[in-house]
């Protein structure tokens, strides 16, 4: 019996070019080396080289004379030992340098070493990624030493795996040698562990504050962990501490003159309420008594003492008016309750009660629809109530007053303004129009004691608001107020 077998050569040629195909695909450059440098294969050449020309060239033909020394005794080496040698090495070509790892093996021909295959992969874009991370990190490096925060790294469970700084007295080896809870106050361990532990649970950045005793001074620090992320899980914890001492001390500094403020604040609103309310009764009997000696002496021939009697009636109810509008605004916000107040029904309720007067100059108003808001019930009439009385007082003459009122939604307050077209401020006064007893002096002959504007920032003050003022003379003025949605 006959079989078809594939002859010996053909198998040999059939391996050959599968062994080629491998070859010039791969990723490493494969060349087959002469024990004098001729250059016998290579699967490519380097870039820029044309191949035919480097088959037919020699090592030391193409590569810096160093290159070709240390291929030479690395080859020396191989033809002792009959083994092969490793080894790394840059040159430059073309203007560019180039980095090799290479493995160099021995072809044996009767047990001699007759040439060596030299497989070498380009290094050169691993190197130059990591010159750029080293500089980087350098970089990185350079800028958290720098920094007045203590930035630290840990694994899960606490021990340290880089610090950018360590405080005076520690040494940084050690410090990386061990556990962050290994050098803290006993009191700060348990609470940098829940921490710990609240970062690995929610994945989340997570702060706090924590004090310690430094040299017999308590020093606090601001702690934010955060979690580090390889392949979504949560490898290790990056913590950045803040020294905040003068900040807190600041604040507790402040805490405690805003407290002493509020006190004397408390003290003075009681002094004005107890001063104002006491002096109300002597002033009456001034008004009584001067009243009754005017009936007295009213067919009196001497005019000299109606006069005087007419001066000191007019100053003593002058007087009791300044008095009660002290009384009153001292009053502002005293022993009120913060609840829902319709604004709506508020400025309804003000303009009915304003009728009189309305009539009497044919005023009219055009109000947005106003918001349901929580604050001092009183007090926001009383705010209202004297922006609405100041447009129709100080009218134009001829001119019947307009009062506009709108309201515009922020993030966190109510923005309004009230409009007139009245006789205008001029801009001399507007910076003190909300003092106490502050009056524009051309119109000293129209009612008022001065103080109502000043109420009105009483008034905004107690909601957490602002108010301000633009005006025209002759043109009306815009009065503008915020108040606090909490």
């Amino acid at each position: 019996m006959k079989t078809n077998q594939t002859p010996p050569k053909a198998n040999l040629e059939a391996n050959n070019f599968r062994l080629e195909e491998a070859l010039l695909h791969a990723k490493s450059y494969v060349n087959v080396i002469g024990l004098d440098g001729k250059i016998i294969y290579a699967n490519r050449a380097p870039q820029g080289i044309d191949k035919n020309v480097f088959l037919n060239g020699y090592v030391y033909d193409f590569f810096p004379e160093a290159t070709w020394l240390q291929f030479k005794a690395h080859m020396n080496t191989v033809k002792r030992t009959k083994t092969l040698v490793e080894y790394d090495n840059s040159f430059l070509l073309n203007g560019r340098k180039l980095h090799f790892s290479n493995v160099m093996s021995p072809v044996m021909t009767d047990g001699e070493v007759t040439a060596v295959v030299i497989m070498s992969n380009d290094l050169t874009e691993l190197k130059s990624t990591q010159l750029a991370l080293s500089r980087m990190n350098a970089r990185l490096d350079a800028v958290l030493s720098s920094s007045p925060s203590f930035v630290l790294i840990t694994d899960l469970e606490g021990n340290n795996l880089y610090v950018n700084r360590v405080a005076p007295g520690l040494d940084k080896e050690t410090f990386l040698n061990g556990k962050i809870f290994d050098f803290l106050p006993e009191g700060s361990q348990e609470m940098t562990r829940k921490n710990l532990e609240l970062v690995k649970k929610t994945r989340e950045t997570t702060q706090y504050e924590a004090f310690y005793d430094i040299n017999g001074r308590t020093n606090w620090f601001l702690n934010i962990m955060s979690p580090v992320f390889v392949d979504d899980e949560v490898t290790s914890v990056v913590i950045i501490t803040a020294n905040i001492t003068e900040t807190k001390e600041a604040r507790f500094q402040l805490e405690a003159r805003n407290k002493e403020l509020a006190r004397k604040n408390k003290d003075l609103e009681e002094f004005t309420y107890v001063a104002s309310h006491d002096l109300r009764e002597p002033i009456r009997t001034i008004v009584g008594f001067s009243q009754m000696l005017q009936t007295k002496y009213k067919q009196s021939t001497d005019s000299s003492i109606n006069k005087s009697l007419t001066f000191i009636l007019q100053s003593a109810q002058r007087m009791e008016a300044l008095v009660n509008s002290l009384l009153l605004h001292s009053r502002v916000g005293r022993e009120e309750k913060i609840v829902p107040v319709d604004l709506n029904e508020l400025v309804n309720n003000i303009w009915q009660d304003f009728s009189a007067q309305v009539n009497k100059v044919n005023a009219s108003l055009e109000v947005d629809h106003l918001p349901i808001i929580s604050g001092y019930p009183i007090a926001l009439r009383q705010l209202f109530q004297n922006l609405i009385s100041n447009a129709i007082k100080y009218r134009r003459e001829e001119v019947a007053p307009i009062v506009i009122i709108k309201a515009k939604e922020a993030a966190s307050h109510w923005a309004f303004s009230v409009s007139d077209n009245g006789v205008g401020i001029p801009e001399v006064y507007q910076d003190r129009i909300f003092q106490l007893f502050q009056r524009l002096d051309e119109y000293e002959d129209r009612e008022g004691s001065g103080i109502g504007l000043s109420i009105c920032k009483r008034c905004v003050n107690l909601h957490d608001g602002t108010i301000s003022i633009s005006s025209t003379v002759g043109k009306g003025s815009t009065f503008h107020f915020t108040l606090s949605k909490s």
